[in-house]
């Protein structure tokens, strides 16, 4: 699913941090400033990794919720000719499905995230620059976990009331408000860890690389929750296997 995928993986601020080389002379309080920046993020991840209960119980409510409201909505199409379903408003489908499991699966690391901007909001650089970097990154961040569900009952109707032939206006709608959260959320994050690559200093190197390990798990974490939950979604709409 395009984009949304990178989001349930992590979309939620868990880009790699590479074991980047220090830059050589970067202020001192750059270089304060970045491991502290760095202790906050690991923490961040921790406790996002820590969430995962949470995550499987939002997205379970979540699925529940959808499935109570609208069940059995596309088994009509399960009759249609095999191929009938136009392509492309399927792939549009499927990816309203998808980010809006993604949706559901945020709303459980918001509170992590709130300590992670408090902690970073006030840290202190060298230049303005660097500090409006930052709030960019945590602003961006916050719009996309602030971002609601899609009407996907409603959505779903509509395309099975076409037999699958066209992608509903609110599907298109709100695929492109998800597409421009997520563009901002990524630029942001690109230059957010521009900043800690420059002033990151060698010393963190093994911070830095336990992040990793900690992102890689929680990945693998919210996978295992969102692919069964994102089957049991389809089964409950009425498409069959």
């Amino acid at each position: 699913m395009r984009g949304s995928q990178k989001w349930v993986a992590l979309g939620i601020a868990m880009g790699s941090l590479a074991l980047w080389p220090a830059a050589a002379g970067a202020a001192p309080i750059d270089r304060a400033s970045d491991h502290a920046a760095l202790v906050a993020y690991h923490g961040y991840l921790e406790d996002v990794l820590s969430s995962t209960p949470a995550i499987h119980t939002a997205t379970d409510n979540h699925v529940s919720s959808i499935a109570a409201r609208c069940p059995g909505v596309l088994t009509p199409l399960n009759s249609l000719p095999p191929g009938s379903v136009n392509q492309g408003a399927a792939l549009s489908f499927t990816e309203e499905l998808g980010g809006d499991l993604a949706v559901a699966a945020g709303t459980a690391i918001r509170a992590p995230f709130a300590q992670l901007a408090a902690t970073l909001r006030p840290l202190r650089w060298s230049t303005p620059q660097t500090g409006k970097t930052i709030r960019g990154y945590l602003t961006a961040e916050r719009r996309m976990l602030r971002l609601g569900p899609s009407r996907l009952c409603a959505d779903l109707k509509a395309f099975a009331a076409s037999n699958g032939q066209q992608t509903p206006a609110g599907t298109d709608r709100w695929l492109a408000k998800l597409a421009v959260l997520q563009a901002a959320q990524q630029s942001r994050l690109a230059a957010f860890q521009a900043v800690l690559e420059r002033f990151r200093s060698p010393a963190d190197a093994g911070l830095v690389a336990d992040s990793e390990r900690i992102q890689r798990r929680f990945g693998a974490a919210v996978k295992s929750i969102l692919m069964p939950e994102a089957k049991r979604l389809l089964s409950a709409l009425g498409l069959s296997s």
